[in-house]
């Protein structure tokens, strides 16, 4: 009876030690899958430090490598599971509760590890995928802006629009031109002096003549031939105040006699020195105003071809002849 037991626990034993084996091994193939999945993680990792994120083609071929390691793992996954659940009902048949309790065990482990794989799995076909769409619209992109990319059209756009707001479109050019000439030939035709005349005529000549010749006209320079319009006009209306006598004053002559003469209106000649002087200023402000705007636009556009310029030699994913044409492309777009 003895002899029975003893070989009963020597079966037993043997069992066990052939489950912890079959364990071992599960747990080393586990472990193969997992350095297997880090190396290809890592690869991933440096491809997207090195190249960026557009080097589609390799990040696919990447993606997909995990996914089969990932379908390895799972597969194993669930027949380590099938094996441990079969183990852990044998066990309860049979009232081995020390066993029943030590497959259990394994077999939760195991569904721990499959869901989390399940995840991992997931997360890469995402990866995946979203890499794919990524070429397609990389694609697309150059094929709509002829290789140059949306990101250059987008610049462009800017560009144009800034451009347009700044510069008269050819109608509205033609109008404000019609307008300037219309308000100096209305001053003209008001201004009863020769002298005056041929010296607002001149201005006019001038104006005109830089505003018809300029290839785009800005609001600006309409409004500064204009202002250039009321000092002139301001000028005149002065010269006129000083010339004409409208105020009357008793004067005494060398023998006594007292009588009345027309003299200049000393009030009306400070006013018309006054609006030379205010139409004078709002010229120089005027002018002082456009430099610094002129100056905060130039620093602006610097500052933004910088910023483009870095970006595009710090690109990874870019290679040596596409940073040139793409520099090529942003010192055009900033002439």
């Amino acid at each position: 009876m003895e002899d029975i037991q003893e070989l009963i626990d020597d079966v037993d034993k043997a069992y066990l030690d052939t489950i912890g084996d079959i364990e071992e091994q599960f747990d080393k193939q586990i472990e193969d899958y997992e350095y297997i999945g880090e190396l290809i993680e890592h690869d991933i990792d440096l491809l997207s430090l090195v190249y960026g994120d557009k080097n589609y083609d390799a990040m696919n071929k990447y993606y997909e490598t995990l996914e089969r390691n990932n379908l390895k793992q799972l597969d194993s996954l669930k027949k380590q599971r099938d094996f441990w659940k079969e183990q852990w009902d044998a066990a309860v048949a049979r009232g081995d509760t020390q066993a029943a309790k030590q497959f259990e065990e394994n077999y939760k482990e195991t569904i721990k590890n499959l869901n989390e794989t399940i995840e991992e799995a997931a997360k890469n076909i995402q990866n995946k995928y979203i890499n794919a769409i990524d070429k397609i619209f990389d694609e697309l992109d150059k094929k709509i802006s002829n290789g140059k990319g949306t990101d250059y059209l987008n610049t462009e756009w800017e560009l144009m629009n800034k451009n347009a707001d700044e510069y008269l479109d050819t109608i509205n050019t033609a109008f404000a031109i019609q307008e300037t000439e219309r308000k100096y030939q209305k001053a003209l035709d008001e201004t009863k002096s020769i002298k005056n005349q041929q010296a607002l005529k001149k201005l006019m000549d001038e104006q005109l003549g830089i505003l018809k010749n300029k290839e785009k006209v800005t609001q600006y320079d309409v409004d500064r031939a204009e202002k250039l319009l009321q000092v002139e006009q301001a000028r005149i209306a002065l010269q006129d105040a000083q010339s004409a006598k409208t105020s009357m004053r008793l004067k005494r002559d060398s023998q006594g006699n007292y009588s009345y003469e027309y003299v200049a209106d000393n009030g009306a000649i400070d006013d018309a020195q006054a609006n030379l002087a205010q139409a004078q200023n709002d010229l120089y402000n005027f002018d002082k105003d456009r430099y610094k705007s002129n100056l905060e636009d130039m620093l602006s556009a610097w500052k933004d071809f910088q910023s483009d310029y870095k970006d595009i030699l710090e690109d990874t994913s870019l290679a040596e002849q596409d940073k040139i044409e793409k520099l090529a492309l942003l010192r055009e777009q900033y002439g």
